[in-house]
């Protein structure tokens, strides 16, 4: 009976040191993106897009309804935007690019003062409209990174699409 609990035991350490070990060597980058054409030109939509003051109206309402203990501050020029929650734990997001006929670029850090991800928002003039498309990347901590990065992308991609969604109706029904 000692024998086989030492065996079994040592095939539970096994399976851990393994399954640490490829958390160590997997990636953990995830990717995200979204798209929606808007029939809007492109100064209609960055005025949507080109001040965080503006995105509560169509994306970080969002992050108060998932959760309600939120509370986001965004910067008198609406550059920057920083927020805690019991759900969403703290975080911050910086344009770091802003272009009317192009889009915006932005960093974030999550529960870190390091920067783990980026972003963009791009125009492109389309014969339907234009065509946005939000873009974000970003780097999971090790070991069990890995293991939830495609996970986490997959729910960006949705969560950016919702958001786009909502831009593109305030957007064509202001238009």
């Amino acid at each position: 009976m000692k024998k086989s609990l030492k065996v079994f035991l040592a095939g539970v350490g096994a399976i851990l040191l393994f399954a640490l070990v490829l958390g160590l060597i997997l990636p953990s980058e995830w990717n995200a993106e979204a798209r929606v054409t808007v029939d809007a030109a492109p100064a209609r939509i960055h005025s949507m897009v080109g001040s965080l003051a503006n995105w509560e109206k169509w994306a970080t309402s969002a992050m108060t309804r998932h959760d309600p203990s939120a509370v986001v501050t965004i910067s008198a020029d609406g550059g920057s935007m920083s927020w805690t929650g019991d759900k969403l734990g703290t975080g911050r997001m910086t344009i770091t690019e802003n272009d009317p006929t192009t889009g915006i670029k932005y960093e974030g850090a999550y529960n870190s003062d390091d920067v783990s991800v980026w972003g963009g928002i791009s125009y492109e003039h389309t014969q339907d409209g234009t065509l946005v498309v939000w873009r974000e990347a970003g780097d999971l901590p090790p070991i069990i990174g890995p293991y939830l990065a495609g996970m986490t992308g997959q729910a960006t991609s949705d969560s950016l699409a919702g958001n786009l969604g909502r831009l593109k109706a305030l957007v064509e029904e202001t238009e």
